[in-house]
């Protein structure tokens, strides 16, 4: 008798562990949700002394530096993370022409590589003499 209460009980263990490490097949939504919050957009705007030459709306994820965003989205030649050229518009050291950017309309003081951008904030890139 007690084998068999032994055996029962063994076997009703056996099943609860097995039952209990199953998994379910329904798709999680929750990653797509994370994703599409932590999606950040801003706008980026190149100019050449004064004039548009591009605008577009960029799309990046919270904690991206603006160099990384440049990379992904501009053609970019930069040293030590300041930018020297876009989309094939350089700086010209022998005629004092400098790409300077704006951040909501306030000059930068630091390069692309160390500033973080925020949902819908509106950069600025200005190619023009000093």
């Amino acid at each position: 008798m007690k084998k068999i209460i032994y055996s029962l009980l063994a076997m009703s263990v056996s099943v609860l562990m097995l039952t209990s490490c199953s998994t379910t097949n329904t798709p999680s939504t929750s990653n797509q949700k994370e994703e599409v919050k932590t999606s950040q957009k801003a706008t980026i705007t190149l100019q050449e002394n004064g004039q548009n030459f591009l605008k577009k709306e960029v799309t990046f994820k919270k904690g991206e530096t603006l160099l990384t965003i440049l990379k992904q989205n501009f053609e970019v030649e930069e040293n030590d993370g300041f930018i020297t050229s876009l989309e094939g518009h350089s700086q010209d050291e022998k005629n004092q022409t400098y790409w300077m950017f704006t951040v909501d309309g306030k000059s930068a003081t630091t390069g692309a590589k160390e500033i973080e951008l925020n949902n819908g904030q509106s950069v600025i890139f200005n190619l023009s003499k000093l």
